[in-house]
């Protein structure tokens, strides 16, 4: 009955933090820091009661991702994590993504070092905007751009976003004047690795 509870709890923080992390709001976020803070106590918590449970959130290999990729498709992993002077925390966070093909036996790794700044960014469409006057402060030159050495010849990617990029609309991120992500790639995005696999 414990267990049951748990799960339900966990269930509904993790529809919560799906739906704050769909509001793209400027600057902090405290509500949601909170939300994904209670989303991972409780999956400890799962994890220690339920050994069916810490198997299926486990992280897979790149190696099992890889096999479940077709010839065109990319994994593109986004990994947000706290800046670290050896053991004093700064301001800010790297920002990386995975990317894997199906053709690749080992992940590309393609630094984000723009997205950095996202908080400084204006919750208005001039992030998706391809104008020159913000030619190196948009969404196009900060994440796609640096991706788009790896995703030649692929048709269908499948992503996971995270930290502050829940909050960015990856779809609608433009490739050119004339086109966006969803419209020149499938899209599919999963809520983390693991979900992947089983999506």
């Amino acid at each position: 009955a414990e267990i049951n509870t748990t799960y339900k709890q966990w269930l509904t923080a993790r529809r919560e933090f799906s739906a704050q992390s769909r509001q793209t709001v400027a600057g902090e976020t405290p509500l949601l820091d909170s939300i994904a803070k209670e989303v991972l106590r409780l999956e400890n918590i799962l994890a220690r009661q339920s050994q069916v449970f810490k198997t299926a959130r486990e992280i897979p290999s790149w190696k099992e991702l890889g096999e479940n990729l077709g010839a065109r498709e990319a994994f593109i992993n986004f990994v947000y994590t706290p800046k670290y002077d050896f053991d004093k925390q700064l301001p800010g966070a790297n920002i990386t993504a995975f990317v894997l093909r199906g053709d690749d036996k080992s992940p590309q790794m393609v630094p984000l070092p723009g997205l950095e700044d996202l908080k400084k960014l204006s919750a208005t469409k001039s992030q998706y905007s391809l104008a020159a006057g913000g030619a190196q402060n948009n969404l196009h030159m900060m994440n796609f751009e640096p991706l788009r050495p790896h995703l030649k010849g692929i048709d269908k990617i499948s992503y996971t976003p995270a930290g502050k990029l829940h909050r960015i609309d990856f779809g609608a991120i433009p490739v050119s004047t004339e086109a966006t992500v969803s419209e020149t790639y499938q899209l599919r995005r999963v809520s983390g690795v693991s979900d992947f696999l089983v999506a």
